[in-house]
């Protein structure tokens, strides 16, 4: 398969992101570029949540002797945060409510079915498929960490300081002094809980 980039729609902390087109059949992808040398935990992440209707489809892996791209749904109606922004952060409740199921259910695929905690879930990584913004898709797995029904808690520091958990937060140089002693450090899979209430508070209500 041949892709031609066409424009960077994103750069983030795990690589940066373009809109591509495939040749042959002149199918939008998006394509994910990271270093070689860089982990590709969040492709192996994306291709074991493949099928579910609210997590962004994984189409290829290219590999580069520099770099690495990832193949992606292109989703056509853009993230949350830019859809939550030009309604002014007041979006109706109903559409609230539509899309926190749909997040939740994605979520609870990953973590049920595949034991994962994503550790930053936030509206710039949640993308509708369309511009109708019915239908969202979980995006950018980078910072996901494996767990398990046992497993010690994640003391790695990830995610978006607005939207930690404060367990989240507790990881972090120096949160001792902004974050309760008593709060434990280290998250699982409740992390992403707390992050959702952040974010739907966010769309009723502001930033």
């Amino acid at each position: 398969m041949t892709y031609l980039s066409l424009m960077n729609v994103h750069s983030g902390a795990f690589g940066e992101v373009y809109k591509g087109v495939l040749n042959k059949t002149g199918q939008i992808v998006a394509i994910k570029i990271i270093k070689r040398g860089d982990t590709m935990k969040e492709w192996h992440v994306m291709a074991r949540l493949a099928g579910h209707q609210h997590i962004l489809r994984p189409i290829a892996l290219v590999e580069g002797p520099k770099h690495v791209a990832y193949v992606l749904e292109f989703a056509k109606g853009g993230d949350l945060f830019s859809y939550a922004e030009n309604k002014g952060f007041e979006v109706p409740e109903e559409d609230v409510r539509t899309i926190t199921r749909q997040i939740v259910a994605a979520l609870l695929r990953i973590v049920f079915i595949a034991w994962y905690a994503n550790a930053i879930l936030q509206p710039e990584n949640v993308l509708f498929k369309d511009a109708s913004h019915s239908h969202a898709l979980l995006a950018d797995f980078g910072a996901a960490e494996v767990l398990g029904e046992s497993s010690a808690p994640v003391t790695r520091p990830v995610g978006t300081l607005h939207y930690m958990a404060p367990e989240v937060l507790r990881c972090w140089p120096g949160a001792e002094d902004i974050v309760d002693e008593g709060v434990p450090r280290g998250f699982g899979m409740l992390a992403d809980n707390w992050s959702l209430g952040v974010l739907v508070y966010v769309l009723l209500h502001g930033k």
